[in-house]
């Protein structure tokens, strides 16, 4: 049933927005037997050379109005969200709330001094992060990728935290601990198709590095990280090249390492790149986001000074 009840929207969606991207007029396509409009799309030059797999069902009758391997195995890839959001909204619903709290056991002295740890408890909201919603064909964010912890400490503050005399714990046991999808390569697990599931996801679970060419030929490339510009080591190995000599740079970190590297050339006139990177371990990045720059530390989580106050955070490092 859950198969059916994608498919019958999936393929006229794919008709309405694959078509005009191929120069056919979707009017002429409506206007032909569903066969016809499905061979239509499917004969373009760029999509004939593929594999394809449709099944569309009448909800109302359950009748299979069309069908071209329908029973031959594909991977999904991304396709399989289709069936994961159709899952949880028939399971928990579209009205279910996720609750990210920040609990204690310490006691609060008068002072606002809170004796005890703080502990960030994550239940799988999947957008602790500066993503604006709602949105219709592109994902825009602001320019505070970490403005729901910022709201949580401000919470804290008004409820008369002034300082913490103890450690900021990320507790992400809500889910198992089952980082990564069966099949995923080493290469995935860099970008951020490729972050690790957690069940306290911060800015989706990764990092966006910016490079920017240098003042002159020669020199490295200016490269920034954001939020959280401690949690990688950056071996910045990209050069300045003249203008006109064309971008091509290269990321690689090892599995279970925090070092990035990058290599490669940044013409003198570009206008720079960006790219969001998976992090390597979701609970570090959690405790540093409450964390002062000069407290942070790898590969161990970070601890907060006692003396220090809430709202001190690592913002952006250049790395040149």
């Amino acid at each position: 049933m859950l198969r059916r009840w994608s498919a019958a929207r999936l393929v006229p969606i794919v008709l309405l927005v694959v078509a005009p991207l191929l120069g056919a007029p979707v009017k002429a396509l409506q206007d032909r037997p569903l066969p016809d409009r499905v061979a239509g799309v499917l004969s373009a030059p760029d999509l004939a050379r593929g594999f394809w797999g449709i099944e569309v069902v009448s909800l109302s009758t359950g009748k299979t109005l069309y069908s071209q391997n329908a029973d031959k195995l594909f991977t999904p890839a991304s396709n399989t969200k289709l069936f994961t959001t159709a899952a949880a909204l028939a399971l928990i619903g579209p009205d279910y709330k996720f609750r990210t709290t920040v609990e204690t056991t310490g006691t609060l002295d008068r002072y606002g001094r809170l004796n005890g740890d703080l502990v960030l408890v994550g239940r799988g909201d999947p957008n602790l992060s500066g993503r604006e919603l709602p949105y219709d064909l592109r994902t825009q964010r602001n320019d505070d990728p970490i403005q729901a912890l910022e709201s949580l400490a401000d919470a804290l503050v008004q409820k008369g935290v002034k300082f913490i005399d103890g450690d900021i714990v990320a507790d992400d046991s809500y889910f198992a601990f089952e980082r990564y999808g069966e099949g995923w390569s080493q290469d995935d697990l860099v970008w951020a198709d490729g972050a690790p599931v957690s069940a306290l996801t911060i800015n989706d679970n990764v990092v966006f590095v910016n490079i920017l060419p240098a003042d002159r030929p020669g020199e490295k490339a200016f490269v920034s990280v954001k939020p959280f510009a401690e949690y990688y080591r950056i071996d910045n190995r990209i050069i300045t090249t003249p203008a006109g000599t064309g971008r091509k740079f290269f990321v690689n970190r090892e599995p279970g390492s925090t070092v990035l590297t990058l290599w490669g050339n940044m013409p003198l006139d570009d206008s720079g790149a960006n790219e969001a990177l998976a992090i390597e371990d979701p609970r570090i990045q959690a405790d540093a986001a409450g964390c002062p720059r000069d407290q942070q530390s790898q590969p161990e989580p970070p601890r907060r000074d006692p003396a220090a106050p809430l709202g001190t955070r690592a913002r952006q490092r250049w790395y040149g």
